[in-house]
Parts: structure tokens; sequence; C-alpha cells
């Protein structure tokens, strides 16, 4: 409630400030109350994931000890190599380039040495 009532204007009288935290006290519930109905909205929904098999060929493949999704010997679902992923990636795939400044900066470096010894080389025989 403390932390509600931060930075809200203060009340000169007792019934005003009762008032006030009576109104706080409200909005906190309502917005619980709202919060609650979305989690619990959340909560009752389902995936939609293929299905390997009827129920009972599932349990058939159980009581037999083979692969649930594949009905191969030797295996269980768990370490079957021919699974697909559960949850595939939803980000984008993201690129990031990287510069090479080193270079640039080499680079830079040379045409200042060049034009340096091209001057000295002016200087030498005399040319401006």
């Amino acid at each position: 409630m403390l932390t509600a009532l931060v930075g809200t204007e203060e009340k000169t009288s007792y019934e005003e400030y009762c008032q006030q935290l009576q109104r706080t006290a409200d909005q906190l519930e309502e917005e619980a109350a709202i919060a609650a109905a979305v989690c619990v909205a959340v909560a009752g929904r389902t995936t939609t994931e293929e299905r390997w098999a009827s129920n009972k060929e599932v349990s058939h493949r159980r009581q037999e000890g083979l692969c649930l999704r594949y009905s191969k010997d030797g295996h269980f679902v768990q370490d079957c190599r021919t699974k697909k992923p559960l949850h595939e990636s939803k980000k984008p795939y993201v690129v990031v380039a990287k510069t090479k400044r080193v270079t640039i900066a080499l680079l830079q470096n040379d045409e200042n040495s060049d034009d340096e010894s091209s001057s000295a080389l002016d200087k030498s025989s005399g040319k401006e």
C-alpha cells in the first residue's frame, strides 16, 4: 500500500486520507483481479502438438518398451535420434558485422607514410 501511495498528493484531513486509501486499495484489488484472470486464461491453453499415435498404441508401446514416437526397439523417446526439436527458436537470426579497424588504421598509416616519404623525396630533390 505504501508503494502505491508514493507520488500521490498528501491529503490535509484525516477523512480525505482515508478516502484516498480506500480508492487506492480498490484500484490495487482491481488490478490484481485482472492479472489473475489473465493468468487463468493463459494457463488453460493447451498446445496442439501432433500425436505420435493413439492412446491405446502409446500404452502398448510403453508396455513393450518401444520408442513411443516410432515404435522402434532399443531406445526410448527421450533418446530418439529421429525426433524433431520440441521448441524451435522463434527469434530471428541476426548477423552482426565486425569491422576491421586495424586494417583501416594500417592503411591510413601507410598513406601518411607515403605522403611523408614523397615530401622527403621532394625536399631532397629540391622540388616543392
